[in-house]
């Protein structure tokens, strides 16, 4: 669960929104579900060895998870990603 009030919220923030590609794999993920990378890349028109780069720095920040060839938010992510969407409707 994010600390909504905690440095480690913004630093995520940042980091997500730092980024367009982050951004967009997140909110991917969280619409359409498990995906493989190459889906990721073919459906956003972005090279898939930059998709690759950007999953694992999602991983890193344990936002992500790979299942079975498919990588998929972690409770973090989808957390995360909500309340960035929340933050840019306001």
């Amino acid at each position: 669960m994010i600390d909504r009030g905690g440095s480690k919220l913004r630093e995520l923030i940042g980091f997500i929104t730092a980024n367009s590609t982050r951004q967009h794999v997140l909110e991917l993920l969280n619409n359409k579900g498990p995906l493989k990378s190459s889906y990721i890349a073919k459906s956003s028109h972005v090279p898939g060895m930059m998709v690759d780069k950007t999953l694992k720095e999602l991983a890193d920040h344990k936002l992500v998870v790979v299942k079975n060839g498919k990588y998929m938010l972690t409770e973090e992510g989808e957390q995360l990603i909500k309340y960035v969407s929340t933050m840019e409707h306001d």
